[in-house]
């Protein structure tokens, strides 16, 4: 990781109401064989969502755009620099994942998120605020800009 610090998110699948989290693999130096966010170090010259964007296309092939992209808060990382954290936008349906990093992908509810056994605590921490903002009306705004800045 980077001392310009760490970016991370996890996708948000507005029309079925579920989240896409990775499953890290046991050769990563942090969190291994744990469900995350998707992450990765601040490269010099790149502002946090920069990063992020690259991390999604790296691990997951994924090209995501930065209006579908929100942030969610700024934490510390493991090495005490800044972690910046977000959630993205798309739906599951309209996409084609393919895994570059870690051993899995999964969608899942809310409900089963918190279930996770091996959930990091970032994670769990970044889920939970966010799923507590979430009502039918934001919903239905989030819904409303996914579809009005679809490619």
């Amino acid at each position: 990781m980077s001392d310009l610090g760490s970016t991370a998110g996890f996708f948000y699948d507005t029309t079925v109401d579920e989240y896409l989290l990775h499953l890290r693999d046991d050769e990563t130096k942090y969190a291994p064989n744990q469900w995350a966010s998707f992450a990765g170090g601040i490269k010099q010259g790149e502002t946090p969502l920069e990063a992020l964007l690259r991390e999604y296309d790296e691990e997951t092939g994924l090209i995501i755009s930065r209006e579908h992209t929100f942030f969610l808060r700024q934490t510390t990382n493991q090495l005490g620099n800044p972690s910046h954290r977000h959630v993205s936008l798309l739906q599951k349906e309209t996409v084609v994942i393919r895994l570059r990093e870690g051993k899995a992908t999964g969608w899942f509810t809310r409900e089963q998120v918190f279930a996770l056994p091996n959930l990091t605590p970032p994670t769990r921490a970044d889920i939970d605020l966010f799923s507590a903002e979430l009502t039918d009306s934001s919903k239905r705004r989030l819904v409303q800009l996914l579809n009005s800045t679809a490619p």
